[in-house]
């Protein structure tokens, strides 16, 4: 029987839903689910006999709510299968396209797509010419212009943006400033991040948007810090939308909870430019 959560496990095993394509206009939308213990299920409302005779014969109406986000516990720890899996499938434009296939190319548009679309690396091709000069980083502030809005349908930017780098085996990991690791209770990550040392805030760190301004700015310092002295070898580093509702977290990880998209500038145009203002101390010999 389905009545039960035991049998609805057995031998359901999945539904899938998916966008009526014919039906969308536009640019279309995003749908997400949650997978909220006790919340996110299938409600089922219907009616059976009591199980009555004579006068006392009736038909109930019967609700049962069938999870499909359980939280079970061993006596020790507590765990969340939430159940969910998703698919997506895009047809690029042609300029996007382009740009996948020449992932060296330098362009004077950026695209950035989420969940789990497009990310932009951006490589800091001159910063050697700081190395070796006992340089002492003041501040560091990566400047991110949107391009300007082809009409309507592309004038509604990300929310928020975040910056993450990869390891030398190509692992993602957080840029110093920009750290929030923890190990489910305290923070683990580095103490010059400016997310930990501004109390959990990651609009200290930077990717927020500046509507007045069409830009996103991010704050370096440690990282440009740790390029000069070598502790971080490469000078590439990603960005990519991110979830406002993320508010203790700067993600690193391929994001998956929020629909969002930009367009950045990375041309000439002046007053427009994206830019990477370094403030620093010469110290002497």
């Amino acid at each position: 029987t389905l009545s039960t959560e035991a049998g609805f496990n057995n031998h359901v095993k999945g539904l899938y839903v998916s966008v009526d394509e014919s039906a969308m206009s536009g640019i279309g939308g995003i749908v997400t689910f949650q997978g909220v213990s006790g919340t996110t299920g299938i409600e089922l409302t219907y009616r059976q006999p009591n199980g009555k005779e004579g006068d006392d014969a009736g038909i109930d109406t019967v609700r049962t709510f069938l999870p499909t986000t359980v939280t079970a516990s061993d006596g020790y720890n507590t765990t969340t299968y939430r159940r969910l899996t998703s698919s997506i499938r895009r047809t690029y434009t042609a300029d996007v396209q382009a740009q996948l296939e020449n992932p060296e190319g330098n362009f004077e548009k950026l695209y950035l797509q989420a969940p789990a679309g497009l990310r932009t690396r951006l490589r800091i091709p001159y910063i050697d010419k700081l190395k070796g000069r006992n340089i002492a980083v003041n501040k560091a502030e990566l400047v991110l212009y949107l391009d300007e809005a082809e009409g309507v349908e592309w004038d509604i930017p990300a929310p928020r943006l975040t910056l993450y780098r990869e390891d030398i085996a190509g692992q993602r990991q957080p840029v110093p400033d920009g750290d929030s690791r923890t190990n489910g209770t305290n923070f683990v990550g580095d103490g010059r991040s400016i997310f930990y040392r501004s109390g959990g805030n990651w609009r200290a760190f930077g990717g927020a948007i500046d509507r007045d301004k069409r830009r996103y700015v991010f704050h370096l310092t440690s990282y440009i810090q740790d390029l000069l002295l070598g502790k971080i070898n490469s000078n590439e580093f990603f960005i990519a939308p991110a979830a406002l509702s993320d508010d203790r977290t700067v993600p690193y990880y391929p994001v998956l909870n929020t629909g969002s998209r930009a367009i950045l500038r990375n041309g000439e145009a002046v007053g427009a430019k994206m830019q990477l203002n370094i403030y620093y101390t010469q110290v002497g010999d």
